[in-house]
């Protein structure tokens, strides 16, 4: 019972925020690509800085933490697939549309896919470092 109420908070906690960074998501883009002399590195340092904040400020990064006290729970377990896919996803996106702009390309053997997942592990990682 204790796990199915977490997963109804982190439900209605993460749609809230969802349809929030669904709202700022074209912005950032757009920020960046009618910014066309901005710097690649100093850009993506600033979107990392912005992200991090957002994260460890959030609720929901909490609650998706405690979740994994259930991952053995096959409902526990694919709810946390599904927060991390749509995470890589939006990333992954983001990161494809500044390439674009910035007509630069993945080296050959990685995708943003990859840099989105080594991103969010490293940013979920800190936020977990700061808390304590």
């Amino acid at each position: 019972a204790h796990q199915t109420r977490d997963l109804a908070a982190v439900e209605a906690v993460g749609a809230v925020e969802a349809s929030a960074r669904d709202e700022r998501r074209p912005a950032m883009k757009q920020g960046v690509v009618e910014t066309p002399d901005a710097d690649p590195v100093e850009t993506i340092k600033a979107m990392c800085d912005v992200y991090f904040t957002e994260v460890s400020t959030q609720p929901v990064a909490q609650v998706q933490l405690s979740l994994w006290l259930g991952r053995d729970d096959p409902d526990v377990a694919k709810r946390l697939q599904n927060i991390y896919s749509d995470l890589d996803m939006i990333v992954a996106d983001l990161f494809d549309s500044l390439l674009a702009h910035w007509s630069r390309m993945m080296r050959p053997g990685f995708s943003t896919k990859m840099l989105a997942v080594s991103m969010g592990a490293l940013v979920e990682g800190l936020v977990v470092r700061q808390a304590v």
